[in-house]
């Protein structure tokens, strides 16, 4: 029985004049060039662009610009080989079946269709020119023979092929290789398996592309690489693999590479534009998890980042917000910790048991090639630029848990392990998860016990949310609606406001990280003083065990939060309103935090009645006038709280400025909304009275 033979009826050189008419002929449309060659392709070069009709050669134009040095990458998309009228489509398909041998073919094309350079290149001769010509004005009469130098070492260039559009990727674990240096995505590992590797090699200028702990799609040439020696001897026809690169696309680009197109642009300047513009990117983030905002509020911030600073003698001042969120189980921690990696351009999601100090930090190993010993990053150096999410950070282990302390504030890695002493970059902002001491919060224990935490640890976060499960009927039936609206539509429920897509959030705040503000004399005057007062309140309560740890660290996290709402609005300056919202959110995280015993004795626990207690102290404070005989009348508040004090015979007559009065809800923790809403509920009960123009209130 004889073997069917396989009719291959391919003349390379006829594919040769094929690619010589595509690469000497193709005309691409000018919307295309625009949108992805701009950047490297000089438009002024004395032609008539602005004529419609002229529609430059693509490939002729870069082969120019190859030859003036001005360009060292040729990059061959086949979409626009099948787009090409002359060219049968047949060369695609053998292309992608033997892309190797159509690289040497489109490079010799491209040698013979090399033009002269336009422009003067002798400036810009390397060492490798000087060896050339010295050798050619050596073995001139040998040119051409056994002693001329190979075509591969005379290009000024590389070319590689860009997959069509329409090619599936493939996930590594249908490759058949075995050792691969990039691992598997988690939705892409097989079932029961680990993630599989490969080995993938990238030459000229693909290199340095791409970095540890990206995302990205890879094209190139599947190829194998024989044994030689003994080893051929005992592997017999098996081989090792390797896919030789000739296309990287970036799935999460950083913020500084992201390139802005005319439709995005407009999308950004409309949003600019928006006076609700910090609630909306906030209720963007993870719209289908229900509530939160002040915590959405914070990881918006978080992405932002404040501004590092380095002194003149090399003192380094981190401007990235570390932020930790404890609390019951169930109120969507973990959820939020994947929603911030996956819209991060770099971030790294680990949890607590899975993690060594290690496995964070940095690990020695030896080197399979060299037989040296290297170092390899953990989740922290591949996360630099970027925010580390750390979820159950409360079942660390001490010995790991301290390993991120210096990462946390001067944001490095000492390393002194066998033989090896450096220091790795970790620039990240650490987003951490955890539970109380006892699964849930215990209401019967100080907030100190409950948190477990060491003060050297909790100092180093910017904010500490306590998300706590309490039954509400209200809260509880909005919370099960919006869930099962989820479930029915696999969508969020409509908002107030529209949501911002993650693409358009991610470019704006790449375009908020430019900025960088700096705090006037007049704000740096207020910040102190609300350090001052943060500081006096910490020390009134530390006889109820209230949990404050107000330190120097935490003036350092009010300046990184107002500098991030400032970087918000792209503005180069700090003002009050910026300092105001950032010790708002920093009362809102300690709030959550005070004991729950301690509030039973309270009569009310709405934002209205707090309001009016905070500005009855402020007129009790403010003078001692003459006290009436009137008795205290008791009776029910705006928003129907039982014995409220709603008269007192201290305040009577009284007169205190709506800006003094926002200052201090401000800064308790309160919005500007609830405190309009409050002066006018208790004006309607004839408590006060608006007077100069609404700027003061006067008590009846």
């Amino acid at each position: 029985m004889s073997l069917p033979v396989a009719n291959i009826n391919i003349k390379y050189d006829d594919e040769k004049e094929r690619i010589t008419d595509f690469l000497s002929k193709f005309k691409s449309t000018q919307e295309k060039d625009l949108a992805q060659d701009l950047a490297s392709i000089d438009i002024d070069d004395g032609r008539d662009t602005a004529n419609p009709e002229f529609v430059p050669l693509k490939y002729m134009k870069q082969l120019q610009r190859i030859a003036n040095r001005e360009q060292q990458m040729l990059a061959i998309e086949l979409e626009d080989i099948l787009a090409h009228e002359n060219t049968p489509s047949e060369l695609v398909s053998r292309i992608r079946n033997n892309a190797r041998r159509y690289v040497s073919l489109f490079s010799e094309v491209v040698d013979k269709l090399m033009p002269q350079p336009t422009k003067d290149i002798s400036d810009q001769d390397e060492v490798i020119d000087v060896i050339l010509h010295q050798r050619r004005e050596r073995n001139e009469q040998l040119e051409g023979g056994q002693e001329g130098f190979p075509e591969h070492l005379l290009r000024r260039y590389n070319l590689y092929f860009k997959p069509l559009v329409t090619d599936i990727p493939t996930a590594v674990r249908e490759v058949k290789g075995s050792l691969l240096g990039h691992l598997l995505t988690p939705d892409q590992v097989p079932v029961g398996h680990i993630p599989r590797s490969m080995t993938v090699h990238v030459n000229g200028n693909l290199t340095r592309l791409m970095n540890p702990g990206d995302v990205v799609h890879l094209g190139g040439i599947f190829l194998p690489v024989p044994y030689t020696g003994f080893q051929a001897i005992r592997a017999g026809l098996l081989t090792d693999t390797y896919l030789e690169a000739h296309y990287v696309h970036q799935l999460k680009k950083q913020y500084s590479d992201l390139e802005l197109t005319p439709k995005i642009e407009r999308q950004i300047a409309e949003l600019r534009q928006d006076p609700a513009l910090y609630e909306k990117l906030a209720q963007s983030i993870a719209p289908e998890i229900y509530g939160h905002d002040d915590v959405k509020k914070a990881l918006l911030l978080l992405l932002v980042g404040g501004v590092t600073k380095v002194t003149g003698d090399g003192m380094k001042i981190r401007g990235d917000i570390n932020i930790c969120l404890m609390g019951d189980p169930g109120v969507a921690k973990s959820q939020l910790l994947k929603y911030i990696s996956k819209i991060a351009p770099r971030g790294v999601y680990t949890t607590g048991k899975g993690s060594s100090g290690v496995g964070l930090t940095a690990a020695v190993m030896r080197d399979p090639v060299t037989d040296e010993m290297v170092l390899e990053g953990g989740a922290l150096v591949l996360a630099d630029n970027g925010i580390c999410c750390i979820d159950e950070f409360d079942k660390m282990d001490e010995s790991d848990r301290t390993a991120i302390h210096e990462v946390m504030e001067q944001q490095t890695i000492s390393i002194n392990k066998a033989g090896i002493s450096t220091t790795l970059n970790a620039r990240t902002s650490i987003l951490a998860a955890a539970n109380p001491l006892y699964g849930r919060y215990n209401p019967k224990v100080s907030p100190v016990e409950n948190i477990n935490l060491p003060a050297a640890l909790l100092s180093r976060f910017d904010l500490l949310f306590l998300i706590l499960d309490k039954a509400s009927r209200d809260g509880d039936e909005r919370l099960a609606e919006h869930v099962t609206y989820v479930h029915m539509h696999n969508r969020h429920p409509d908002l107030d406001m529209d949501v911002v897509e993650p693409t358009i959030m991610r470019h704006y705040i790449a375009l908020a990280r430019q900025k960088r503000p700096t705090v006037p004399r007049e704000v740096s005057t207020y910040v102190v003083d609300s350090y001052v007062r943060l500081r006096k309140l910490s020390k009134d309560e530390e006889q109820n065990k209230s949990h404050t740890y107000t330190s120097a660290r935490t003036l350092l996290g009010v300046l990184r939060l107002a500098q991030a709402l400032a970087r918000l609005r792209c503005s180069d300056v700090v003002v009050h309103s910026d300092v105001d919202e950032a010790l708002r959110l920093m009362e809102c995280s300690k709030e959550s935090l005070q004991d729950e015993e301690d509030r039973e004795g309270e009569v009310d626990q709405t934002p209205t009645s707090k309001i009016f207690r905070l500005v009855k102290d402020m007129a009790g404070s403010g003078g001692s006038g003459q006290r009436s005989k009137r008795q205290k009348r008791l009776g029910k508040g705006p928003g129907g709280e039982r014995d409220m004090d709603v008269d007192s015979d201290e305040e009577d007559g009284k007169v205190l400025s709506v800006l003094d009065i926002r200052a201090r809800v401000i800064s308790a923790g309160f919005t500007e909304a609830q405190l309009m809403e409050t002066i006018t509920a208790y004006e309607d009960l004839e408590i006060w009275v608006r007077v100069a123009g609404g700027s003061k209130i006067q008590f009846i």
